[in-house]
């Protein structure tokens, strides 16, 4: 049994975002700068999972938007993370394909995760974002991942 299914989806997920808060090793990466939180997830099937993310000062780009390379972060991280958990390997991405659809220039953002493609190698999900506050699609985002032979630390 993998250390992903001795807990529950929700305590996974929410394990694989504090070590990227806590390990002194990824405290100054980006996906700690991103500070994300899980707001709700599929717990029978792991097919989905949401996650909160609060505007942060320091990404922002020069028209106080949010900047697009963190836009793309926020969909990888998510992505990443439900997959990594769902999979109980750590996923590496191949590809992302982006779409902003209106600008992020809210406070407060939900990003939902669905997953499309588990397999023995590859996996994908489909990622969209949402402006907590008016509950508009600003962004959505496929990506694609190969899984790494490393299983993912949830314990």
């Amino acid at each position: 049994m993998e250390a992903s299914d001795t807990i529950s989806f929700r305590k996974a997920l929410e394990a694989v975002l504090e070590g990227q808060r806590s390990d002194e090793r990824l405290k100054g990466r980006m996906n700690a700068s991103l500070d994300l939180q899980v707001l709700d997830c599929d717990e029978e099937h792991r097919q989905w999972a949401e996650y909160a993310y609060d505007l942060k000062e320091m990404h922002l780009n020069p028209y106080d938007g949010i900047h697009g390379g963190v836009i793309c972060a926020l969909t990888d991280t998510c992505g990443g993370v439900t997959i990594a958990v769902a999979a109980g390997r750590m996923p590496s991405t191949t590809d992302l394909s982006c779409s902003y659809l209106r600008p992020m220039n809210g406070q407060h953002f939900r990003i939902r995760v669905e997953l499309t493609l588990l397999g023995n190698r590859l996996a994908g999900c489909s990622c969209s974002v949402y402006d907590r506050d008016s509950d508009k699609l600003l962004v959505t985002s496929m990506l694609k991942y190969i899984l790494l032979d490393i299983p993912t630390k949830t314990e």
